[in-house]
C-alpha cells in the first residue's frame, strides 16, 4: 500500500540540482477556480487588444528579469534550456 503524503497549505519550488527549496506557493482553495479563470479570461482579452509590438517586448522583458541567459538556466532549474527542451 502506498503512503499517503500530508496535505501542506504550501507547495515547494525545488531546484533539482540542489534539492534546494527555491520559494514556496501557498494552495489555492478548489473554490476559488472559477473565479481565478474568469479573472484570467478578462486579462487574456485586454493583452490580445494589445499590438504585437508591445506583447513582445513585454514579454522579453519578463523573460529578462526572470529566468534570465540560457547560460545561467542551469541554477534555476537543474539544465540549461537547450538541454531541457531537447
Amino acid at each position: 500500500m502506498a503512503a499517503t503524503l500530508p496535505l501542506l497549505d504550501t507547495l515547494p519550488s525545488i531546484d533539482p540540482a540542489t534539492g534546494k527549496v527555491l520559494r514556496s506557493f501557498e494552495r489555492t482553495s478548489p473554490l476559488a477556480v472559477p473565479q481565478l479563470v474568469a479573472k484570467a479570461r478578462a486579462a487574456q482579452q485586454s493583452w490580445a487588444k494589445r499590438p504585437a509590438i508591445e506583447r513582445c517586448a513585454q514579454v522579453a522583458e519578463f523573460k529578462d528579469e526572470n529566468i534570465g541567459d540560457e547560460r545561467t538556466a542551469d541554477r534555476r532549474g537543474g539544465a540549461r534550456i537547450g538541454e531541457a527542451s531537447g
